[in-house]
């Protein structure tokens, strides 16, 4: 049904060394999700990335940049912490859980609505949210990225194969799926990038085979843009939930059966399919996202003005879509009966002032009504019959469908997105959170802030940065170039 993916791309052998679900198992992600999009995905995300970029490749962007000063706001973004009890009780509970939207699940929905075309956000904008995005869509996917026990088991320190400091949460994003690597032979030392490949088609092979009929319910039926009354995606929702419940029968409860046990024992044995399955799904999904977050796109370019084709009956072309409100000229007639359709016209060639929307949201298509309307009489004139008419009010938002929120078959999406301001503090169209206060580590980051410098920022085992990415101050210029020159 899906053949794996072909050759090792350039950017796979040269792939810096690191480790975590933002290493190896986001590489793969973003391998397998190359495997399920359709042509239309494919050219939207070829025009986002650079020529030398692919999906995986951009997967661990989010983790190396979060430890930057311009995108710190970003740390607590890849997780959310329910206030649920593991193992006995697993749920997550949106208004309790993330009711400010500043997690993961909200994150989804933000960054989705920003990465689409014709939202009128700069093309540099939606690279980022579609970078974040591939990132976010793997971590939901652990299920340790939707607990709230013990900092996400960060706190919770294990024996692993005989390593005695490992982390439970870093054993789940590195030790288990590196060890299961290994015993099938398709683990490659120092490049996370060859790895990931060499999973990914292990991971196709199950998707085709034993996982084939789990994946429609891997999958929501929610609509991409669907988010509640707490601005977090629907669909992201059903992820959390999907993870969560790993904690209470798999993650936790050997955890408390036996905590001085080796954990690379039967532990990992019965770890290691989960660890499998939820990255599975992670790929399985994000290419399905990224089909139907694409779909309105139609191979229109990423630039945020459009032409509009001309108005019938005018000898203007529209002017691209405004970010304020103005109401549309009236359509004066100076002659006797006149027929026009669709758009009411002079007895000579008129003008007609572009149709602006009242929202930022990008002219789709002008509405018409379906029946004729007989209007009043035009001064100087008998009485004139116009159809089919323009409905156009001043203030009303034109094109596309009324958006709703609770998601939809139409997949359409919320309104623009406000810019973000130079310093790209701004969530999308969301305020900031308040910075993490001093008596709460931040979790995102996987490790307390203040880091000694014999220890790696990000967990015991599982130092996602390397080379130019080590230091925390470091610029986002200064890791684009770094990833520019690894290829």
């Amino acid at each position: 049904m899906f053949a794996p993916i072909a050759a090792l791309a350039l950017a796979a052998a040269s792939a810096p060394a690191v480790s975590a679900w933002g290493g190896v198992g986001h590489w793969t992600v973003g391998y397998v999700a190359m495997n399920f999009l359709d042509d239309n995905a494919k050219a939207v995300v070829a025009d986002l990335l650079k020529p030398t970029e692919t999906l995986a490749y951009v997967s661990v962007w989010a983790d190396i940049v979060r430890n930057s000063a311009a995108f710190s706001f970003s740390r607590e973004y890849h997780f959310v912490d329910p206030l649920d009890t593991p193992p006995e009780k697993c749920n997550y509970d949106d208004d309790r859980d993330c009711k400010t939207s500043a997690c993961i699940v909200g994150a989804i929905g933000n960054y989705t609505a920003r990465a689409t075309c014709n939202n009128g956000l700069p093309k540099q904008d939606r690279y980022e949210a579609l970078k974040f995005l591939v990132h976010f869509i793997g971590d939901i996917a652990q299920p340790l990225h939707a607990c709230g026990r013990e900092r996400g088991g960060n706190d919770r320190i294990v024996n692993f194969d005989g390593n005695a400091n490992s982390k439970l949460h870093a054993i789940w994003d590195t030790a288990i799926p590196e060890k299961y690597l290994k015993s099938q032979g398709l683990f490659v030392s120092g490049n996370d990038g060859a790895s990931a490949k060499n999973y990914a088609d292990h991971l196709m092979t199950k998707i085709n085979g034993e996982y084939k009929d789990k994946l429609a319910g891997w999958l929501s039926n929610k609509s991409v843009f669907a988010v509640n009354q707490n601005r977090n995606s629907l669909a992201a929702i059903d992820w959390a939930t999907d993870s969560n419940d790993f904690n209470c029968n798999t993650v936790w409860p050997a955890v408390d059966k036996d905590t001085t046990q080796d954990f690379g024992g039967k532990y990992y044995d019965d770890a290691a399919p989960v660890v499998n399955i939820q990255i599975a799904k992670a790929g399985y999904r994000l290419g399905n996202w990224i089909n139907r977050m694409f779909a309105r796109c139609a191979s229109a370019p990423s630039s945020t003005t459009t032409t509009d084709a001309p108005v019938v009956g005018a000898t203007t072309t529209v002017a691209p879509v405004a970010a304020s409100t103005t109401t549309v000229a009236p359509v004066v007639a100076a002659s006797t009966t006149t027929t026009v359709a669709p758009v009411v016209a002079a007895s000579t060639t008129t003008t007609v002032a572009p149709v602006v929307a009242a929202s930022t949201t990008t002219v789709a298509s002008v509405v018409v009504a379906r029946s004729t309307t007989t209007v009043a009489p035009v001064a100087g004139s008998t009485t004139t019959t116009v159809g089919p008419v323009v409905v156009v009010a001043a203030t009303t938002t034109v094109g596309p469908a009324v958006y709703n929120p609770y998601g939809n078959a139409a997949e359409t999406p919320a309104a623009t997105p406000a810019p973000s301001p130079s310093d790209k503090l701004a969530y999308g169209p969301y305020s900031t959170p308040a910075a993490t206060p001093a008596d709460k580590p931040a979790y995102g980051a996987e490790t307390p802030a203040a880091t000694p410098a014999d220890k790696p920022a990000y967990g015991e085992d599982e130092s996602i940065l390397s080379g130019a990415f080590k230091s925390a101050s470091v610029s986002a210029a200064a890791v684009l170039a770094a990833l520019a020159a690894m290829l």
